[in-house]
């Protein structure tokens, strides 16, 4: 984690009263620093537990009597099957103006030459009168290709595990993840207002299986969620971020007739009652997911770029 991220979270910390295991746990649940201090109980808000309670109550709800996850070890996932087109050399190591000038209103904040309360208004005053600098470009860029290198890899670990499924007869990556990557006008403020371009951002992995039997996408799910899980260990150790349900498009196909039938639900029960259960057909078959209106172009999951992850009936390689 970088300097100025790790000051925020001390920050935090200290001003939340919070303990170790209760920042790893508002880490865990996805919680930033800022909203531990917004949620800090004013005079007026008897009523709310302190931020220590609230944060070991939230996370019992959504994990039990658990603690928080820590790293553990793991079996490395395999070298991927097939390179991803031109991968792009990381951008060179150069000074960020911005996370530069935050880490040192922090330690002005540490020294006691800031209030609290003016942290914030600091915060936003930096943002506005900074210059885009060199180094926070090349951050951008090298973020954005450890994110698309984070989604290739998790696809390496899903096929891994896919593979053992005797119905799953082919997976297939295509899509922004299995592409060259382009530079573009991203969605960041800051980078967007200037006019500079970075590497396109992946926002999910592109996945195309071929099956022969519908029946069985329970066990499909459970590959996601051991994929995923296997995942967040990995990241958690090497700095990465994790790869939720959401982010992972599952394309299901005819293995005999090559025809589309729908995508992998992410739900947990099937139907769930939410709108998109509300498509005709859509829930017909258990977990397999229809969207209105939508037709899959077979050609992308066989063009240019598309890496074949696993083949069933591929002949095997000569050694």
């Amino acid at each position: 984690m970088k300097a100025a991220k790790q000051m925020a979270w001390d920050d935090a910390q200290r001003r939340c009263r919070l303990s170790n295991e209760a920042v790893a746990m508002a880490k865990e649940l996805g919680m930033s620093p800022r909203s531990l201090i917004e949620n800090i109980p004013n005079r007026s808000e008897r009523w709310k537990a302190p931020v220590e309670d609230w944060v070991r109550g939230l996370h019992q709800r959504r994990f039990g009597q658990r603690p928080p996850a820590m790293p553990r070890a793991f079996v490395a996932p395999p070298p991927p099957s097939a390179p991803v087109a031109s991968q792009p050399e990381p951008p060179p190591e150069v000074v960020n103006e911005l996370e530069a000038a935050q880490e040192a209103l922090f330690e002005m904040a540490r020294r006691g030459e800031v209030e609290d309360e003016e942290l914030a208004e600091e915060m936003e005053r930096l943002e506005r009168e900074t210059p885009v600098s060199d180094g926070e470009i090349a951050d951008q860029n090298r973020h954005l290709l450890r994110r698309r290198d984070g989604f290739r890899r998790f696809a390496d670990l899903f096929a891994g595990g896919a593979a053992r499924l005797d119905f799953v007869q082919r997976i297939v990556l295509f899509g922004s993840v299995a592409a060259p990557l382009q530079k573009e006008i991203p969605r960041f403020a800051r980078l967007r207002h200037a006019r500079i371009a970075v590497w396109h951002e992946c926002k999910d992995v592109d996945l195309a299986l071929w099956l022969t039997d519908l029946t069985r996408l329970r066990e499909l799910k459970r590959v996601v969620a051991d994929a995923a899980n296997l995942w967040q260990d990995i990241a958690c150790l090497e700095g990465l971020p994790g790869i939720p349900h959401h982010q992972v498009d599952l394309f299901l196909l005819e293995a005999a007739t090559d025809r589309y039938r729908g995508n992998l639900c992410r739900f947990g029960q099937c139907p769930k009652g939410k709108p998109e259960c509300e498509v005709a057909g859509c829930g017909a078959q258990p977990f397999l997911q229809l969207y209105e209106g939508f037709r899959f172009d077979p050609r992308a999951s066989y063009g240019e770029h598309a890496v074949v992850l696993f083949d069933r009936f591929s002949p095997p390689a000569k050694t």
